[in-house]
């Protein structure tokens, strides 16, 4: 089991990780993606996402979701925080986490308030915000578990390689070559693409304006007892439990 952030990683948290060296801590980075790093650049140079302004981004953002960052950059933060990304198989189940009914095996949902689709839940094109908006806005989207943000906002790469793992309702084709995308985005005009299930792709080098992710962490990875709020969380909760800075 692991825990899903609740939110999507934020700007100002990534600007954490810029001004405490994120980018020149080789240890946070694969070594064969090492001579990349010095490209990942602001527009004036400075390290950081790609959308940024002398090492910053523009005042009133600071809760806005992160974007930008190639999958390298996603991964370096990660560990950077002593976390991961979450694989493909966690983010679907924190968004469509299945619910018992009456006879029969549990029910998945489409989206993570349920099967039909409702735009004033969801930050995507029809909803007419245009750009990215708080991790908080949006609220009624949330999924049982009250994770936010999982459909719309901004895409969200995964730990996993595009088509390494999909849903029961599609075969995708594996391409080693590109990372996963779940989630859809602000700009994102087709519904169809707006849901728990869809799987987009990209490449690690990516840095686009509706990408984003967000952290995860095993339940084995944590150490000392488990806090009571963990033990005592019904079952279909416990996902959305977030340690300090996820």
């Amino acid at each position: 089991p692991a825990l899903l952030g609740r939110f999507a990683v934020t700007k100002h948290a990534f600007r954490e990780f810029v001004d405490g060296g994120g980018y020149e801590q080789r240890a946070r980075w694969d070594s064969k993606i090492w001579p990349a790093v010095f490209g990942f650049v602001d527009t004036t140079g400075h390290a950081g996402p790609r959308y940024w302004k002398n090492g910053t981004y523009p005042r009133g953002e600071d809760d806005h979701p992160v974007v930008g960052v190639s999958w390298h950059e996603a991964n370096a933060y990660a560990r950077w925080v002593g976390k991961r990304l979450p694989s493909d198989a966690e983010w679907v189940k924190a968004g469509c986490w299945p619910m018992p009914v009456p006879s029969g095996l549990p029910k998945q949902r489409r989206f993570p308030w349920g099967d039909a689709w409702e735009p004033d839940r969801a930050n995507i094109w029809s909803s007419g915000v245009g750009r990215t908006c708080p991790v908080t806005g949006f609220a009624d989207g949330a999924s049982v578990a009250g994770v936010y943000g999982l459909v719309g906002k901004v895409w969200e790469w995964t730990a996993d390689p595009f088509g390494l793992w999909h849903s029961w309702s599609a075969d995708t084709e594996q391409n080693g070559a590109l990372r996963s995308l779940r989630g859809g985005s602000f700009d994102t005009y087709f519904e169809s693409q707006a849901n728990c299930q869809f799987q987009s792709g990209d490449s690690p080098l990516a840095r686009k304006h509706n990408i984003g992710f967000r952290c995860a962490i095993g339940l084995c990875d944590l150490r000392g007892p488990a806090p009571a709020s963990i033990e005592q969380a019904p079952l279909e909760q416990e996902q959305a439990l977030v340690c300090e800075r996820v």
